[in-house]
């Protein structure tokens, strides 16, 4: 019985206790909100200015990035002109203003990629490489950064630039980060311009380089694969260039340049 009266005492101990501090605390709680209420008030409305400033902004920056896709995707359509005929300065004259327009959104860099194939198909190379250069000083996706690589290559070996051309193959089949079928398509391209400048030796290195790209499973379920279609040409050619060519036969005509692939859309 005196246990339970003892405790009965602790009991309300601690209960005034805990009463007893939780009134100070809102004694105190009173006294800084009276004594601070204005900058109270003032940090109040700073906060809620502030969320709907960066609520603004973020759904201003979305509607512009839907009209620049809008634009770009306009912008990059063909143009043709008499007989059907693509015009090239007309296209690349939309792409131009969509670029002036709207030069910081993201899909500027592929609009720039599609502008150097533009000028490559009306061989104003100048102006290709002058892209590539505003490309490269970007900052690119890792997967359009290995695209233009291989585009550049193709545009310096139409522009009458074999040596140059090679190169740029080649630094494209030695990035140990790019995927195997860029890999393979660099591969290729080496070793077709290496056999038409009649160096067997490194004509024969790379294209086996292409023969032998590693091919995942889904590579080998997929019958359009990049990797298997650089690997067949690679073959034939290899095949083409250590057949001993029979006396009277017509002499093989030399590789043509593969079209370049296009971009991936991010």
């Amino acid at each position: 019985m005196t246990k339970d009266i003892t405790k009965g005492k602790n009991k309300k101990a601690i209960d005034a206790e805990i009463t007893s501090t939780v009134f100070d605390d809102f004694e105190k709680f009173e006294f800084f909100f009276v004594t601070y209420w204005k900058q109270i008030i003032y940090l109040c409305v700073a906060i809620i200015l502030g969320v709907a400033a960066v609520g603004s902004y973020m759904a201003w920056q979305k509607i512009a990035a839907n009209n620049a896709a809008g634009v770009f995707a306009d912008a990059q359509k063909p143009v043709t002109g008499k007989d059907n005929a693509p015009d090239y300065k007309a296209m690349a004259e939309k792409i131009l203003l969509a670029i002036k327009q709207y030069p910081s959104e993201p899909a500027t860099l592929g609009a720039r990629l599609r502008l150097a194939r533009i000028y490559i198909h009306d061989k104003s190379f100048d102006k290709a490489f002058e892209q590539y250069k505003i490309l490269a000083a970007s900052k690119l996706p890792e997967e359009m950064r290995w695209r233009i690589c291989l585009d550049e290559a193709y545009a310096l070996e139409l522009c009458g630039k074999p040596e140059q051309a090679i190169a740029k193959f080649v630094e494209g089949s030695s990035d140990p980060f790019s995927p195997e079928d860029f890999r393979c398509e660099a591969n290729f391209g080496a070793g077709r311009l290496y056999l038409q400048n009649g160096d067997k030796a490194n004509a024969e290195k790379y294209l086996t380089k292409a023969v032998n790209a590693k091919m995942t499973v889904s590579d080998m379920q997929q019958p359009e694969s990049g990797i298997i279609f650089w690997q067949t040409q690679a073959k034939f050619t290899l095949n083409r260039m250590n057949t001993p060519v029979q006396a009277g036969a017509p002499a093989a005509p030399a590789a043509k340049a593969p079209a370049a692939k296009t971009a991936p859309k991010k």
